[in-house]
């Protein structure tokens, strides 16, 4: 399991590109809600937590039946519609393929090797830091 700050920290060296992530996070848009808008063609409430849960869920890894599972388990629960998180999990990575493409072969390799990058901890660092051991 990866810990906040290695998520932090990748996400952000692989955003220093996404162009498109740049200028909606420093515009201070709902970026939700225009995902919402953008894979749906609509917005709602509903769609928009939809999307929420599934971006988040997407960046660690989750696959579309895990991020209904999750969202089904929490208190209260979260009843989402699996084929709206299917809908959104293709449009955020269509969006952002860099994610996709970039951020989950860096993850598949460092938890092959063990590896840990963080400001913190500099490159190359032991898994104590934040990647556990399989034991």
């Amino acid at each position: 399991m990866w810990t906040s700050l290695k998520l932090s920290s990748e996400l952000w060296r692989i955003w220093q590109d996404g162009e498109a992530l740049i200028e909606a996070f420093a515009s201070g848009r709902d970026i939700h809600k225009e995902n919402s808008e953008r894979f749906f063609g609509s917005y709602s409430e509903d769609k928009r937590l939809a999307v929420k849960r599934t971006v988040y869920g997407s960046i660690y890894g989750e696959g579309v039946d895990r991020i209904v599972a999750v969202a089904a388990a929490e208190n209260p629960p979260i009843r989402l519609v699996r084929h709206e998180v299917a809908v959104a999990q293709e449009g955020f990575f269509m969006l952002y393929p860099e994610i996709k493409e970039v951020w989950w072969s860096d993850v598949k390799r460092d938890l092959k090797y063990r590896l840990l990058t963080t400001p913190l901890a500099g490159s190359g660092s032991s898994s104590a830091g934040g990647i556990p051991s399989s034991s």
